[in-house]
Protein backbone atom coordinates (compact mmCIF):
# COMPACT_ATOMS: atom_id res chain seq x y z
CA UNK A 1 0.00 0.00 0.00
CA UNK A 2 1.90 3.13 -1.19
CA UNK A 3 2.18 6.06 1.19
CA UNK A 4 5.11 8.10 -0.16
CA UNK A 5 3.70 11.60 -0.24
CA UNK A 6 5.54 14.50 -1.90
CA UNK A 7 5.12 17.91 -0.28
CA UNK A 8 3.74 20.53 -2.66
CA UNK A 9 2.54 20.15 -6.23
CA UNK A 10 4.69 19.29 -9.22
CA UNK A 11 5.24 22.20 -11.62
CA UNK A 12 2.31 22.37 -14.01
CA UNK A 13 4.49 21.95 -17.10
CA UNK A 14 5.99 18.67 -15.80
CA UNK A 15 2.72 16.94 -15.03
CA UNK A 16 1.89 14.46 -17.76
CA UNK A 17 -1.77 13.95 -18.55
CA UNK A 18 -1.51 10.16 -18.57
CA UNK A 19 -0.51 10.16 -14.90
CA UNK A 20 -3.06 10.31 -12.12
CA UNK A 21 -2.39 12.79 -9.36
CA UNK A 22 -3.84 12.47 -5.85
CA UNK A 23 -3.70 15.62 -3.72
CA UNK A 24 -4.57 15.70 -0.02
CA UNK A 25 -4.80 18.37 2.63
CA UNK A 26 -5.85 18.58 6.26
CA UNK A 27 -8.87 20.86 6.50
CA UNK A 28 -9.23 23.95 8.65
CA UNK A 29 -12.11 25.13 10.80
CA UNK A 30 -14.85 26.58 8.65
CA UNK A 31 -14.40 29.99 10.26
CA UNK A 32 -10.83 30.05 8.92
CA UNK A 33 -11.93 28.88 5.49
CA UNK A 34 -14.70 31.47 5.37
CA UNK A 35 -12.28 34.32 6.13
CA UNK A 36 -9.69 33.24 3.57
CA UNK A 37 -9.05 35.16 0.32
CA UNK A 38 -9.85 32.04 -1.74
CA UNK A 39 -13.31 31.71 -0.19
CA UNK A 40 -14.03 35.43 -0.46
CA UNK A 41 -13.24 35.35 -4.19
CA UNK A 42 -16.03 32.83 -4.80
CA UNK A 43 -19.28 34.12 -6.30
CA UNK A 44 -21.78 35.18 -3.66
CA UNK A 45 -24.18 32.44 -4.69
CA UNK A 46 -21.51 29.76 -4.18
CA UNK A 47 -20.45 31.18 -0.80
CA UNK A 48 -24.05 31.24 0.36
CA UNK A 49 -24.54 27.64 -0.77
CA UNK A 50 -21.47 26.42 1.14
CA UNK A 51 -22.33 28.43 4.25
CA UNK A 52 -25.87 27.05 4.37
CA UNK A 53 -24.85 23.48 5.18
CA UNK A 54 -26.36 22.66 8.55
CA UNK A 55 -23.31 21.30 10.37
CA UNK A 56 -19.69 22.35 10.76
CA UNK A 57 -18.25 19.16 9.26
CA UNK A 58 -20.19 19.47 6.03
CA UNK A 59 -19.23 23.12 5.69
CA UNK A 60 -15.55 22.33 6.16
CA UNK A 61 -15.50 19.32 3.86
CA UNK A 62 -17.58 20.77 1.03
CA UNK A 63 -15.85 24.15 1.10
CA UNK A 64 -12.33 22.74 1.15
CA UNK A 65 -13.10 20.22 -1.59
CA UNK A 66 -14.56 22.95 -3.78
CA UNK A 67 -11.59 25.26 -3.20
CA UNK A 68 -9.10 22.45 -3.87
CA UNK A 69 -10.71 21.65 -7.20
CA UNK A 70 -10.66 25.32 -8.22
CA UNK A 71 -7.04 25.70 -7.09
CA UNK A 72 -5.87 22.63 -9.01
CA UNK A 73 -7.68 23.66 -12.17
CA UNK A 74 -6.04 27.06 -11.99
CA UNK A 75 -2.59 25.63 -11.23
CA UNK A 76 -2.59 23.10 -14.05
CA UNK A 77 -4.51 25.30 -16.45
CA UNK A 78 -6.42 22.43 -18.00
CA UNK A 79 -10.15 22.37 -17.27
CA UNK A 80 -10.47 19.18 -19.33
CA UNK A 81 -8.94 17.18 -16.48
CA UNK A 82 -11.28 14.76 -14.78
CA UNK A 83 -11.52 15.21 -11.02
CA UNK A 84 -13.04 13.17 -8.22
CA UNK A 85 -13.15 14.15 -4.55
CA UNK A 86 -13.48 12.44 -1.18
CA UNK A 87 -13.30 13.68 2.40
CA UNK A 88 -13.29 12.12 5.86
CA UNK A 89 -12.27 13.42 9.26
CA UNK A 90 -9.48 15.97 8.86
CA UNK A 91 -8.68 15.00 5.24
CA UNK A 92 -9.87 16.09 1.82
CA UNK A 93 -8.49 14.19 -1.18
CA UNK A 94 -8.78 15.04 -4.87
CA UNK A 95 -7.72 12.76 -7.74
CA UNK A 96 -7.21 14.26 -11.17
CA UNK A 97 -6.07 13.16 -14.61
CA UNK A 98 -7.12 12.90 -18.22
CA UNK A 99 -9.20 9.78 -17.56
CA UNK A 100 -12.19 9.31 -15.25
CA UNK A 101 -11.31 7.78 -11.88
CA UNK A 102 -12.90 7.35 -8.47
CA UNK A 103 -11.35 8.04 -5.07
CA UNK A 104 -12.45 7.42 -1.51
CA UNK A 105 -10.82 8.05 1.87
CA UNK A 106 -12.01 6.56 5.16
CA UNK A 107 -10.91 6.36 8.77
CA UNK A 108 -9.87 2.89 9.88
CA UNK A 109 -12.97 1.20 11.29
CA UNK A 110 -13.47 -1.94 13.33
CA UNK A 111 -15.73 -4.50 11.58
CA UNK A 112 -16.96 -5.58 15.00
CA UNK A 113 -18.93 -2.34 15.09
CA UNK A 114 -20.53 -3.02 11.73
CA UNK A 115 -21.18 -6.79 11.53
CA UNK A 116 -24.17 -6.39 9.24
CA UNK A 117 -22.39 -4.15 6.74
CA UNK A 118 -20.02 -6.82 5.44
CA UNK A 119 -22.76 -9.46 5.39
CA UNK A 120 -25.13 -7.27 3.42
CA UNK A 121 -22.80 -5.40 1.08
CA UNK A 122 -19.43 -7.16 0.62
CA UNK A 123 -18.95 -9.73 -2.18
CA UNK A 124 -18.72 -13.32 -0.85
CA UNK A 125 -14.96 -13.60 -1.34
CA UNK A 126 -14.34 -10.48 0.73
CA UNK A 127 -16.61 -11.77 3.48
CA UNK A 128 -14.64 -15.03 3.61
CA UNK A 129 -11.33 -13.16 3.82
CA UNK A 130 -12.64 -10.91 6.58
CA UNK A 131 -13.55 -13.93 8.72
CA UNK A 132 -9.92 -15.06 8.55
CA UNK A 133 -8.87 -11.91 10.42
CA UNK A 134 -11.41 -12.15 13.25
CA UNK A 135 -8.65 -12.85 15.81
CA UNK A 136 -6.43 -10.04 14.55
CA UNK A 137 -8.17 -6.74 15.25
CA UNK A 138 -5.60 -4.59 13.46
CA UNK A 139 -5.65 -6.55 10.20
CA UNK A 140 -9.41 -6.99 10.44
CA UNK A 141 -9.91 -3.24 10.69
CA UNK A 142 -7.50 -2.56 7.84
CA UNK A 143 -9.10 -5.14 5.54
CA UNK A 144 -12.65 -3.98 6.30
CA UNK A 145 -11.79 -0.34 5.58
CA UNK A 146 -9.85 -1.28 2.44
CA UNK A 147 -12.91 -3.14 1.15
CA UNK A 148 -15.20 -0.24 1.90
CA UNK A 149 -12.96 2.33 0.19
CA UNK A 150 -12.67 0.03 -2.84
CA UNK A 151 -16.45 -0.20 -3.18
CA UNK A 152 -16.95 3.56 -2.88
CA UNK A 153 -14.08 4.36 -5.26
CA UNK A 154 -15.50 1.99 -7.89
CA UNK A 155 -18.95 3.47 -7.36
CA UNK A 156 -17.53 6.88 -8.27
CA UNK A 157 -15.52 5.51 -11.21
CA UNK A 158 -18.61 3.92 -12.71
CA UNK A 159 -20.71 7.01 -11.91
CA UNK A 160 -23.57 4.90 -10.62
CA UNK A 161 -26.71 6.89 -9.75
CA UNK A 162 -27.02 5.82 -6.10
CA UNK A 163 -24.60 4.15 -3.67
CA UNK A 164 -26.80 1.63 -1.83
CA UNK A 165 -28.34 -0.01 -4.93
CA UNK A 166 -24.85 -0.14 -6.46
CA UNK A 167 -23.40 -1.91 -3.41
CA UNK A 168 -26.27 -4.40 -3.31
CA UNK A 169 -25.67 -5.20 -6.99
CA UNK A 170 -21.96 -5.74 -6.26
CA UNK A 171 -22.92 -8.25 -3.59
CA UNK A 172 -24.42 -10.48 -6.25
CA UNK A 173 -21.14 -10.70 -8.20
CA UNK A 174 -18.76 -13.56 -7.58
CA UNK A 175 -15.66 -11.48 -8.39
CA UNK A 176 -14.77 -8.40 -6.30
CA UNK A 177 -13.73 -6.24 -9.24
CA UNK A 178 -13.99 -6.11 -12.97
CA UNK A 179 -11.06 -7.02 -15.22
CA UNK A 180 -10.96 -3.47 -16.54
CA UNK A 181 -10.59 -1.87 -13.10
CA UNK A 182 -7.42 -1.33 -11.08
CA UNK A 183 -7.61 -0.52 -7.36
CA UNK A 184 -4.73 1.38 -5.77
CA UNK A 185 -4.88 1.69 -1.98
CA UNK A 186 -2.76 4.26 -0.17
CA UNK A 187 -2.21 5.52 3.35
CA UNK A 188 -3.32 9.10 3.95
CA UNK A 189 -1.91 8.98 7.47
CA UNK A 190 -1.71 6.26 10.11
CA UNK A 191 -5.44 6.46 10.82
CA UNK A 192 -6.88 6.96 7.32
CA UNK A 193 -6.57 5.00 4.09
CA UNK A 194 -7.74 5.78 0.60
CA UNK A 195 -8.44 3.91 -2.61
CA UNK A 196 -8.20 5.03 -6.21
CA UNK A 197 -10.25 3.12 -8.79
CA UNK A 198 -9.04 3.54 -12.36
CA UNK A 199 -9.14 1.78 -15.70
CA UNK A 200 -6.29 -0.51 -16.61
CA UNK A 201 -3.38 0.90 -18.57
CA UNK A 202 -2.77 4.07 -16.56
CA UNK A 203 0.28 4.96 -14.52
CA UNK A 204 0.65 4.42 -10.78
CA UNK A 205 -0.82 7.52 -9.14
CA UNK A 206 1.41 10.30 -7.85
CA UNK A 207 0.76 11.38 -4.26
CA UNK A 208 1.15 15.04 -3.34
CA UNK A 209 0.20 16.82 -0.14
CA UNK A 210 -0.62 20.50 0.26
CA UNK A 211 -0.97 22.59 3.37
CA UNK A 212 -4.40 24.15 3.70
CA UNK A 213 -2.95 27.68 3.60
CA UNK A 214 -1.59 27.07 0.09
CA UNK A 215 -5.18 26.67 -1.09
CA UNK A 216 -6.79 29.27 1.15
CA UNK A 217 -4.11 31.91 0.45
CA UNK A 218 -3.25 31.14 -3.20
CA UNK A 219 -0.97 34.15 -3.66
CA UNK A 220 1.63 32.51 -1.45
CA UNK A 221 4.53 30.79 -3.18
CA UNK A 222 4.00 27.05 -3.50
CA UNK A 223 6.18 24.94 -1.19
CA UNK A 224 8.92 22.93 -2.91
Amino acid sequence: MPSCWQEGLPPAHTFKGDNLLIVSTAISHFRDIEKSPAFQKLPMRQRRHLTNYSDEKSKRHKSMAYLMRAFLQQHFGDTRMEMTTSHCGIWVVVALGQEVSGVDVEKLSSPAQYPSVAAKLFPPRWQAQLVQFENDAERESLFFTACWTALEARFKLEMAPALLPYLKAELQKSAPEKDTTVLNHFWVDEGYIGCLARCKGGSIPLLHRLKADVILYPDQELPR
